[in-house]
């Protein structure tokens, strides 16, 4: 008992000694911190690789980014006279950028961090964060396109930031400061005909991503480099808004020496004038019901291809919303909510997605007609608020005629039922003849059979024997093919569950009408080639029978020859029966039971 106890107080004394893990945090300050630049915490695990956790909410007030995470552990051998010594150290960072809007001194509260299945806690770490200096060197420039607006009016905001040609060349990092892009009051989205052009590229602001763009410019009459960007703002609330002070911080290398290849970066600021945006509220009088929040002078477009089409078949209905830039907005058309339409047109569930066109917001959608009645597609109303009249408007895309033939609905038996058609001329018979005035002897040949002189003429030789030579061969062929044409039969038979399930896979991605004659084919093939049938007369009733005999199942049976049927009369009327995705599955699972079965 002694001898356990000491083995037990060991065991925690080396574990205690063992301990070294060290957890602590710190800053990068190998250059000065300024207001509004972001700067580097590491929170560093010392003594251990295993991923650690952060609880980062003490980080709030300093807008922290990341993590990121990293293992710097590295292992190192030496070998002294002949002796080798591996020393390994373990080591893993986790990383945040961090920014503080003013200057001054800054603590970075202590963190929790879990290693494992321990926590630990870091020192809190302080900072100073100094003023960035200011120079005539760069200038920044913000606007709006209208200061007063409604609201979910779209705002063009545009920024644009001045450097200097003299210092252009110098400049190191930068950063853009737009509080706007973080308030919750406004929708950020990008213009909608931004083309691409030279000297552009995607920075982050504020957590936002944004294209800014590059190029020569003049400003106050001095030669400059000029980096814009914009954004779409659409305002959520009425009231006077505030946007915040837009701001710039970049770097600029003020060490002008020719014989130094060291850098000295000191970080200078600029600011905009101060924006704000006066947002009125929508009126409630005259809003139309299906008013989703467009404001602006939209109109709208309809095209349908082809126009001269029988009950059921597909009709392309385009429908294209313009008449402003701003077309992140526009929604999809509530097609289902117009009466005209929904009764005369069979209408999908599903909706693609839109497209910007030359200028313009395209949405396609296939609609088919149902009955002969049908005589246009009917005008497509856009409801939306002009903002300069103070009023509502409805807007509707002109009606689009049509020409919609009846369509007879056909069943099987109605095919098979048929009778034949009677086609071409009949002969008639020849009243008269022809008669000749031919008689004598003279005219009579001898036909009397001369076994021997017959069997040596070589016409006739070949003619007896040609019979022979041709049996003899085909039975050299049949003995030589016959092992492959058994060993092809027995492939085929052995794929067909694999084809047919391959191919009911793909009815899953076409279209009503293709998906249920794939299915068909695929079932029909299927029991064909595994019971060695021929495919163009295998029915529901032999899928059935076989189904019923080889699993003693009728149930299945009967599922499996309801959805035949259903799958052939809706070749012969697409519209009688409406495709439905359980079919697949329940296909698949038959065929998957009667292969088990007959394996």
């Amino acid at each position: 008992m002694k001898r356990s106890i000491f083995l037990l107080l060991g065991c925690l004394c080396m574990t205690a000694l063992g301990d070294t893990v060290n957890v602590y945090a710190q800053i990068e300050d190998s250059q000065p911190i300024y207001a509004g630049q972001r700067f580097k915490l590491y929170v560093v695990i010392d003594g251990d690789n295993t991923p650690g956790t952060v609880d980062q909410r003490p980080l709030a007030d300093f807008d922290p980014q990341g993590p990121q995470v990293q293992d710097v552990s590295r292992s190192m051998t030496t070998i002294v006279n002949g002796r080798t010594t591996k020393e390994v150290t373990k080591r893993y960072l986790i990383s945040y950028d961090l920014a503080v809007a003013s200057p001054g001194q800054y603590v970075i509260p202590a963190l929790d961090v879990n290693v494992g299945s321990r926590k630990y806690t870091t020192l809190p770490v302080k900072v100073n964060v100094l003023a960035p200096e200011s120079t005539d060197r760069i200038a920044i420039e913000a606007k709006l396109s209208d200061t007063r607006c409604y609201a979910g009016q779209p705002v063009l905001l545009t920024v644009k930031w001045y450097v200097w040609q003299a210092v252009a060349g110098r400049v190191g990092d930068y950063m853009f400061n737009v509080p706007v892009f973080a308030n919750s009051d406004f929708i950020i989205e990008d213009v909608s005909d931004n083309q691409a052009v030279a000297n552009q590229g995607n920075i982050k602001i504020n957590g936002l991503d944004v294209i800014v763009n590059q190029k020569t410019a003049k400003y106050d009459g001095n030669d400059c480099v000029e980096v814009s960007f914009n954004k779409v703002l659409i305002p959520q609330k009425s009231g006077l808004l505030d946007l915040g002070k837009i701001s710039i911080l970049c770097k600029i290398n003020v060490n002008q020496s020719r014989f130094s290849f060291n850098s000295e970066f000191k970080s200078y600021s600029a600011d905009a004038q101060p924006l704000s945006l006066e947002v009125l509220p929508l009126p409630q009088d005259g809003r139309p019901g299906d008013f989703y929040g467009l404001i602006g002078n939209y109109d709208i477009k309809a095209e349908a291809m082809p126009v001269d089409v029988k009950v059921g078949d597909p009709i392309s209905l385009k429908i294209s919303i313009g008449g402003s830039r701003y077309l992140k907005p526009v929604q999809w058309p509530d097609l289902e909510g117009i009466k005209e339409l929904s009764d005369n047109f069979i209408l999908p569930d599903e909706k693609g997605s839109p497209e910007i066109v030359d200028g313009r917001k395209v949405f396609t959608q296939t609609i088919r007609a149902k009955n002969d009645k049908v005589t246009r597609v009917p005008p497509i109303p856009l409801s939306c608020f002009d903002a300069k009249s103070g009023r509502y408007l409805t807007v509707s895309s002109a009606p689009i005629e049509l020409k919609v033939s009846p369509t007879k609905m056909l069943t099987l038996s109605d095919v098979e039922s048929g009778t034949a058609v009677e086609s071409g001329r009949k002969l008639e018979a020849v009243k008269g003849g022809i008669s000749a005035n031919y008689a004598g002897s003279e005219l009579l040949v001898n036909m009397a059979f001369e076994p021997q002189k017959r069997l040596l003429m070589l016409p006739d030789m070949l003619m007896w024997l040609l019979p022979a030579v041709i049996f003899v061969l085909s039975v050299i062929v049949k003995a030589v093919t016959r092992d492959k044409e058994a060993k092809a039969a027995r492939r085929i038979k052995n794929n067909a569950a694999k084809n047919a399930l391959s191919i009911l896979k793909k009815c899953a991605g076409a279209d009503d009408n293709s998906a249920k004659a794939m299915m068909d084919e695929a079932i029909r093939t299927y029991f064909a080639r595994r019971f060695d049938r021929s495919s163009g007369s295998v029915t529901a009733h032999d899928c059935e029978r076989i189904i019923v005999q080889t699993t003693g199942d009728e149930q299945l049976a009967g599922t499996l020859s309801g959805i035949l049927e259903k799958c052939e009369a809706s070749q012969y009327s697409p519209l009688a029966v409406k495709f439905e995705s359980k079919w697949i599955e329940e296909a698949a699972a038959v065929i998957e039971r009667v292969e088990k079965c007959v394996r």
